[in-house]
């Protein structure tokens, strides 16, 4: 089988950065174009040498949804997308909930929550497990991390504390003891009066509604299921093509356990007899953007979808009917 790595990927990102049109004319009678800006000053697209792609799918999760995409023979298979309504932004704000509940009000500093979110979470591979040590309150728990806020003085951006520097709070979300009054001294990494949040089972609670979205009231399916759903809703022929070659991209890739996850998950839902093999994207952050380059460099591809700056200026988004 033909494998979705290294160049391939480039045929797939291509896929991607026509994918809000491909989708909604799956759904819906009505498509609009997809603008790409050419500029004859853009740096080449970052990739190997282009490689045909013959069968796969890529699996697209980023800010608003997550997209399922079945391609054959670098062709987009229409009828088996399928899309989730769960992106980083629901995890996002579903965090911010949770600490503005238990502890701070942070609904109005989504940045600082987007971020605690991006350098503390994972996905569990033993859920149940990870969730009995997380109620430890001792150095026995070690899910357990503290996040200096930033306080727009001395720093704009907040960090994870290194483990060896932890004190292992026991009021979540509170002052550490470093940073209390009468408390032992704040290691030289940390100010005296900064702030820091101690985080534990949301570290992989909240990742976990990409798998289980029904645990926030969501009443769709998880990725695995998602996909699974995608495979069988393909012409049979493929399928065993399909599920050798899972690319995962946009930025839930980047989060540690996500590929393992998914590929444990999966392999119930389909036939035993069905290889799996499930790649995580080189780039997975700027597939789309290197898709869209390779678009706009394609002739064969770019007709029609295609606007220049200055008349995308001119006309905003009805440019491509013009």
């Amino acid at each position: 089988s033909v494998e979705l790595r290294t160049g391939a990927e480039l045929n797939l990102n291509h896929q991607i950065s026509s994918l809000s049109s491909s989708s909604s004319s799956s759904s819906s009678s009505s498509s609009s174009s997809s603008n790409v800006f050419l500029s004859s000053n853009e740096p080449p697209v970052p990739v190997p040498i282009f490689q045909a792609c013959h069968c796969g799918i890529v699996v697209d999760s980023g800010f608003s949804f997550t997209h399922i995409i079945p391609i054959f023979s670098g062709q987009i298979v229409h009828k088996a997308i399928r899309r989730i309504d769960i992106g980083g932004k629901v995890l996002t704000n579903r965090l911010k909930d949770i600490i503005s509940y238990r502890t701070w009000d942070m609904m109005d500093e989504t940045f600082v929550v987007n971020d605690i979110k991006e350098k503390t979470s994972f996905v569990s591979l033993q859920f149940e497990a990870d969730l009995q040590m997380s109620r430890l309150r001792t150095r026995e728990n070690l899910l357990l991390r503290e996040y200096v806020m930033p306080d727009y003085t001395t720093s704009h951006f907040g960090f994870v504390r290194p483990l060896q520097e932890m004190t292992y709070s026991t009021r979540p979300g509170g002052l550490s003891a470093a940073s209390r009054p009468g408390g032992p001294s704040a290691p030289a990494s940390l100010a005296a009066d900064q702030q820091v949040l101690v985080v534990s089972n949301e570290r992989f609670t909240i990742p976990e509604i990409l798998f289980h979205p029904s645990d926030i009231g969501m009443m769709q399916m998880g990725i695995p299921e998602a996909i699974a759903h995608c495979v069988n809703a393909s012409p049979a022929e493929l399928r065993p093509a399909l599920l050798s070659n899972v690319l995962l991209c946009g930025g839930h890739a980047c989060i540690p356990g996500y590929q393992e996850r998914i590929m444990r998950d999966l392999r119930p839902l389909v036939s035993a007899e069905y290889e799996i093999s499930v790649t995580t994207s080189s780039e997975p952050l700027l597939g789309a953007l290197y898709g869209g380059q390779f678009l706009a460099r394609d002739p064969s591809r770019n007709r029609g979808n295609v606007v220049t700056r200055a008349l995308y200026l001119e006309n905003g988004s009805d440019a491509p009917s013009r």
